[in-house]
């Protein structure tokens, strides 16, 4: 089976329920970094290096001899200019935009559009224009591609919090407190391209670890379930955010799996350096 593409629609949550903290500070903080963010990531800039990771005997090939035999996995490494587009439309106001640099360590040496044209081009994005970018990426020999994860914290911008039931778990062995989240109202927050003809969408579950001292949010993840030709997808996904000189989170790693019926598919590493500021405070991506 084919690893298809992933792409979020962030909505704002409420978080409800009882937990060792403030329950209202942690609301708060959590708006608050999630607002900061949304004011301040089109404005910033920095490299992104994925690394996909496939494992042994998951593909399946034709021998020689024309038996079906099992494929070796392998790895690839692709690094990236990554930033974020305002677009401020109805389902999330940034969305992530990337510029290929190297694939493998080599040097990328197709002409390449600037970050800027790519903004553009995700403004005006509908599904189809969606598909084609994650086809796109397939193009440089990825199983699948999975996108939108960096801005998963806009889950809690602009104060909108009637649409998910967020309950305190447990506390985790690093000492953070976990809650889980669950929509409940809203349009679904995640959308599945390439399975079928009509994009499928779910709503958003998933986990927020928040420090105990400062209930600043440190990680996030989702989990998305679903049936594939009588077959069990589930994808899970977990992205860590850290402090930055720019006065917002911002994305340090994100980690992505993929399972068919319990069989992990592929693993997608994500991590992030060099944030440097490309606009004023002041400035608007047009």
């Amino acid at each position: 089976m084919r690893v298809l593409g992933l792409a979020l629609v962030l909505l704002s949550p409420a978080l409800l329920g009882q937990s060792p903290v403030d329950h209202k500070k942690v609301i708060a903080r959590l708006s608050s970094e999630a607002d900061a963010f949304e004011r301040s990531a089109y404005r910033i800039m920095g490299r992104e290096k994925l690394v996909q990771i496939v494992p042994d005997g998951v593909r399946v090939g034709r021998s020689l001899r024309g038996t079906m035999v099992r494929l070796p996995g392998y790895s690839r490494e692709i690094v990236s200019e990554y930033g974020f587009v305002s677009i401020d439309a109805r389902g999330g106001s940034l969305r992530e935009i990337r510029r290929i640099l190297t694939i493998d360590g080599q040097r990328w040496n197709k002409e390449s559009r600037s970050l800027k044209t790519l903004a553009r081009e995700m403004m005006a994005a509908d599904d189809k224009t969606k598909i084609r970018s994650l086809e796109k990426m397939e193009d440089f020999g990825l199983t699948g591609f999975v996108s939108d994860l960096g801005q998963l914290i806009l889950l809690f911008s602009r104060g909108g919090t009637a649409r998910y039931e967020i309950l305190y778990e447990r506390p985790d062995a690093d000492g953070t407190l976990i809650f889980t989240y669950q929509q409940i109202d809203g349009a679904e927050g995640v959308t599945v391209y390439g399975e079928t003809d009509v994009p499928v969408r779910q709503r958003m579950r998933g986990r927020i670890w928040v420090q105990q001292d400062t209930l600043s949010p440190m990680r996030i993840s989702f989990d998305s379930t679903r049936e594939y030709e009588r077959e069990t997808v589930i994808d899970r996904s977990t992205i860590e955010y850290a402090p930055s000189k720019f006065g917002t989170l911002l994305p340090l790693r994100v980690k992505h799996e993929q399972f068919l019926n319990g069989i992990l598919l592929v693993t997608d590493n994500y991590d992030y350096t060099g944030w440097s500021q490309i606009l004023p405070s002041s400035s608007r991506t047009k």
